[in-house]
Order: C-alpha cells, then structure tokens, then sequence
C-alpha cells in the first residue's frame, strides 16, 4: 500500500487512497500558510480513474504555484490586497528597476502583463472577476510570485 502523493490510487483497487487523504495532522503556528490541493475523479473504469488521476496531477504540477515564492532578495510590496480597482506594485528598496509583471488567474492564464520601468507601478484590475490570482514580477535580479484577491 502506498501512501506518496505520486503513487496514490495506483494500486489497482484505490485502497490506499483513504490513507492519502488523511496523511496528517498539520501543526501550523500563527502566520503560517499548508497549501493543500485535491481533486475529485470520474470514471467508468480504472483506467479511466487512473488517466484522470495522472491528468489531476500532472495539472496541478504545471500549473500549481506556490505563493510568496521568490527567487530573489527583492522585496515587493503589493496592495491593497485584496483589491477591487488596482494594484500598486511597490519595490521595497526604493531603487528603479524594470521589470515585466503578470497577473494569472487560479488556472494558470495570463489575464493581464505589462513591462515596468521605475520604483512603483500600479496595474488595472476593475475588469477581473473576483478570486484568487497569482501576480509574477521579473526582473534581472529573479522572479517573485504573490497571492493576489480581487474582490469588488
């Protein structure tokens, strides 16, 4: 029986998904953000439960982005956040930069992208649906990717 993420519902008879589903307890301290991502399967068969189960993962693997991430030591702030008109993108050290800045939504699509050139810059977002973005700054010195709420 397996319990690795990788190798869940593979077993031929989906035994081992009860004890991936409720691998845990999480301890999280104040502050703390676990990222926990799931998807419900359909199918009239087990070969098509386990494509559906290889389509889910390998979804979420492309297009999955952990938040906050950062490869640089840049600090950006972002705000408001959550937000219904615009976003103001600020660099932390004050110095001018340039930068090409995308907004995607949960699935992964570029629903706005700008080039940036100064210290802050603000990005239009009053045509946005409400949810969850994943707003992508890059420059010569990394990328950075924040959580982004529009709400209206």
């Amino acid at each position: 029986m397996s319990t690795s993420q990788d190798q869940a519902g593979l077993t031929g008879n989906g035994s081992d998904i009860i004890n991936v589903v409720s691998a845990g307890p999480f301890t999280l301290q104040p502050a703390e953000e676990q990222v926990v991502a799931f998807a419900l399967l359909a199918g009239n068969s087990l070969s098509e439960l386990t494509q559906a189960a290889v389509d889910a993962r390998n979804f979420y693997t492309n297009t999955g982005v952990p938040l906050n991430n950062s490869t640089t030591d840049t600090e950006w702030s972002v705000f408001p956040n959550p937000s219904s008109e615009k976003l103001t993108l600020k660099r932390g050290d004050g110095k001018y930069t340039q930068a090409n800045v995308y907004l995607a939504d949960i699935r992964g699509r570029i629903v706005r992208d700008q080039k940036w050139t100064g210290i802050s810059s603000s990005m239009n977002v009053t045509e946005l649906e409400e949810g969850i973005y994943i707003l992508k700054i890059e420059s010569s010195e990394g990328v950075t990717q924040k959580r982004i709420v529009i709400r209206h």
